[in-house]
């Protein structure tokens, strides 16, 4: 069965929800808004994805369920969709936009025994037992397919993701550790060899493993990268906030509405789309699934990005002086000048909300579990952080107000911290914390003298956008005592900051700017060059005189890929320009190729995927040649000459081809 515990006090959590039992075993679970969703693996009543309304967490509700299947072992929830590991059945994915009635979208057969599932933007990530992971493209989720895969050496059960690197719990075998930058083709990295490995999870840069022989922690790559610039965008476009999802980078852009930019290549972002239609001052977004939400003073507009190249609208709703959104489950929330409240987005098409008032200048939110957080720009001393118990959404219920000398511009709230983000025009501003375990009486924790605009917590590190002095980070193991351990001053005008996979997104006001967060395994090279050399790829003992080079690669900005090939075992290397036919200097029976991979820096690498060689040889005669002609006097060379020729056109030219990935 499944509850539900308070945890204020960690020494002491108290169960605040009676227990629901289900007739298969509980193999995983996942929250999105007030929704609790549960795999119930081998339901003999083949109920095994359940679906739980958690408003009223001391009132839960089960859903009725017309999905059936006894299969669900895994789930991820994205937006309006479920990803379900469906043991022998694959990977299926339900459109759940009413919670009540699923409905299945599509259904990707994998090789082996789907486990657990997780998703990143247009990536779903199959933990396949013993057919290792599976790479499925789910741009479009109703046309979902495996685009790559790795066989890992044990069963692979669980799964964890940071940028691109993805961490396998791989059972008897340990922890395996993937790059699945390009993801038709993951490489190994590195195996932890732990005795039965079940799980695993992050916290910032910290991956933790959960073994038959105990719980392990490990930092992930070489550790933090100290904010180095990666990649900028500006395009004459305005920059106000900033979320990334998958290789997707959202931008709310002033009067330039919404931009979308690919950033799978974070040293050079890729322009998408412009939305702009109808609006004049885009402040802040959020983004959930296909959805995303931009606020101006006077709309929200909520759109359609399942083609981020193509945004489209479902609709526009006008409001009065909104400020920011925060899209949780169905429901959207939002705060304006004097309050807040909510749009249910069950149909993107319509109009249902539900708002209360409190405070004067309303400026951001921030929800996480049944607690509301907002902060107030009031401009002097007074009421400005507000905490609202929202297990009713009809009924707000304030549980604690600060008053500060403030002017909030952002609030996150991760765990039992809450930081707040203030920008004094006339003082130095803030980036505060305040300990909000128990929501009905917070204790304040430290304050940091910058002038901060925008905050995202990672792990223990706080990242800040200061508009003056740029990005910084900082480290808050101990909250009452937050210390600077970085600053990046390439992004001085810094309004906003989001953290995803290995870096730090800044919407600086005349650009986006991409700073490197976190050395992982899956980004992190070392410069300059090195040479991949292969042993003898052919198959045959006569002389090879000439080949042809092709293959596959990512090669991004300021790294190459150069190739050579011999055909005498090494001896003699050869440059070779890739698709075009090369004779050899030195012929030979030992064909071989070499490859230099270059960068200039230690954040991206050139990846070579596949090679192809085709190489040509002559077959000797089976029959010896026929005798020469008698000579004919006076000409005592002609026959000679002739014979050769003739030996020579007796030969069979042979086109031998070779495959190497």
């Amino acid at each position: 069965g499944v509850g539900l515990y308070n945890v204020t006090d960690p020494f002491n959590p108290l169960i605040i929800m009676p227990a629901i039992n289900f007739d298969g075993n509980m193999t995983d679970l996942e929250f999105q808004g007030h929704y609790l969703y549960v795999a119930n693996y081998d339901s003999p009543s083949s109920l095994s994805f359940r679906i739980i309304d958690v408003e009223d967490p001391n009132n839960p509700v089960l859903l009725p369920m017309g999905y059936l299947s006894p299969n669900v072992h895994g789930l991820t929830i994205e937006g309006h969709f479920a990803y379900l590991a469906e043991g022998p059945t694959g990977l299926n994915i339900l459109n759940i936009t009413n919670p009540q009635a699923p409905t299945p979208v599509d259904t990707v057969n994998t090789p082996g025994f789907a486990m657990d599932v997780i998703v990143d933007g247009g990536l779903a990530f199959v933990a396949d037992e013993n057919s290792g992971i599976q790479i499925v493209d789910i741009s479009n989720p109703y046309a979902a397919s495996i685009i790559g895969s790795y066989d890992t050496p044990g069963e692979a059960r669980k799964l964890a993701l940071q940028g691109d690197t993805l961490f396998v719990a791989d059972s008897a075998n340990g922890l395996v550790v993937l790059d699945v930058t390009v993801p038709a083709h993951p490489v190994l990295i590195d195996t932890i060899g732990l005795n039965y490995v079940f799980d695993v999870d992050l916290f910032g840069e910290i991956v933790c493993i959960a073994a038959s022989t105990g719980v392990y922690t490990y930092r992930i790559g070489l550790g933090m990268a100290m904010l180095e610039e990666i990649g900028s965008f500006a395009g004459g476009f305005t920059y106000n906030d900033i979320r990334v999802q998958g290789d997707v980078a959202y931008v709310a852009a002033g009067p330039d509405g919404l931009l979308t930019f690919d950033v799978s290549d974070p040293a050079l972002p890729v322009f998408l789309d412009n939305y702009s239609i109808g609006v004049s001052n885009a402040k802040k977004l959020d983004v959930q699934g296909n959805i995303v939400v931009l606020v101006e003073p006077s709309a929200l507009h909520v759109l359609n990005v399942l083609d981020p190249s193509n945004i489209q609208l479902y609709q526009s709703i006008a409001a009065s002086l909104m400020t920011d959104v925060f899209l949780w489950g169905e429901l959207c929330w939002y705060t304006f000048e004097n309050g807040a409240g909510w749009v249910n987005l069950t149909n993107p098409y319509t109009w249902n909300n539900h708002q209360e008032y409190w405070g004067t200048n309303l400026t951001a939110l921030w929800v996480q579990g049944s607690y509301l957080y907002t902060v107030d720009s009031q401009g002097g001393s007074g009421p400005s952080f507000y905490i609202h118990d929202i297990s009713d959404f009809n009924n707000f219920q304030q549980t604690y107000v600060r008053s500060r000398v403030a002017y909030h511009y952002d609030v996150m709230v991760d765990g039992n911290v809450a930081y707040l983000a203030d920008d004094d025009p006339g003082l130095s501003g803030y980036a505060s914390t305040y300990n909000v375990t128990d929501p009905w009486n917070i204790s304040f924790g430290d304050d940091l003298f910058n002038d901060t605009l925008g905050v995202w917590a990672y792990g223990k590190w706080l990242v800040t956008a200061d508009q003056h002095d740029g990005v910084s980070l900082h480290n808050t193991t101990n909250i009452s005592s937050l210390t600077t351990v970085a600053t990046s001053t390439s992004a001085n005008g810094a309004w906003a900051v989001t953290v995803h996979g290995n870096y730090a997104y800044v919407a600086n006001k005349t650009s986006l700017v991409i700073l490197h967060l976190v050395k992982a395994a899956g980004n992190t090279y070392v410069g300059g060059s090195t040479l991949a050399a292969s042993l003898e790829v052919d198959t045959t003992t006569e002389t090879i005189e000439n080949a042809t080079l092709t293959y596959s690669a990512l090669e991004p900005l300021g790294t190459s890929l150069v190739f050579e090939m011999s055909a005498d075992g090494g001896s003699t290397w050869d440059s070779v320009t890739p698709g075009a036919l090369h004779a050899f200097t030195t012929p030979g029976d030992d064909l071989r190729w070499r490859a230099t991979l270059t960068t200039t820096s230690i954040e991206r690498s050139p990846r070579l995927s596949s090679l192809s060689i085709t190489y040509e040889y002559e077959v000797p005669p089976t029959t010896p040649p026929p005798p020469p002609p008698p000579p004919i006097p006076g000409f005592p060379f002609v026959a000679i000459a002739l014979g050769t020729i003739i030996a020579l056109s007796l030969g069979i030219l042979v086109r031998r081809q070779k495959r190497i990935q």
